[in-house]
């Protein structure tokens, strides 16, 4: 991309900028897929044949699904929407959340946590094995810093 003209973002190592004084182009990447932009038709007609030249690139039209987010687009109201609607779904299901409710405070901030509250026998440990906890809070901060920064999930 720098061969090409294009600048790294200081903001994310993943986001190449090409501006002149007539049009400007983005590509983002992540693993094996990449999403581009221009200002114009023939910028984006120039970025693809760019690109064409380092990758073997498969061109799906206008993006509707990115990284397991719905990317909705209103050129009348000059918007853009991600959402992770079913991504959301999907984990408050496996991680049987249906009935959880927004808190502005999930826990006491006043709560003090200690090792003794641990489970000490081995038939709690092994019970506490089975509780996705590290995966169920991964799940969650995906979608938080993703998109959603107000996703809040906490069981009654």
């Amino acid at each position: 991309m720098v061969k090409e003209g294009y600048k790294c973002t200081s903001a994310d190592h993943i986001i190449y900028t090409c501006t002149t004084n007539l049009s400007t182009s983005i590509v983002a990447t992540h693993v094996n897929d990449m999403l581009a932009t221009a200002s114009t038709t023939s910028k984006m007609a120039h970025l693809k044949l760019d690109l064409w030249k380092y990758f073997k690139l498969v061109d799906l039209g206008p993006v509707h699904w990115l990284l397991g987010m719905n990317i909705e687009q209103d050129r009348d109201k000059h918007t853009i929407s991600m959402l992770q609607t079913v991504y959301i779904d999907t984990i408050t299901e496996q991680f049987n959340l249906m009935d959880s409710h927004c808190v502005l405070m999930p826990m006491d901030p006043n709560s003090i946590l200690t090792k003794a509250m641990s489970p000490s026998t081995d038939s709690k440990k092994q019970q506490m094995k089975n509780i996705l906890y590290l995966t169920a809070v991964g799940s969650i901060m995906y979608v938080a810093i993703g998109t959603r920064p107000d996703v809040i999930l906490m069981p009654l």
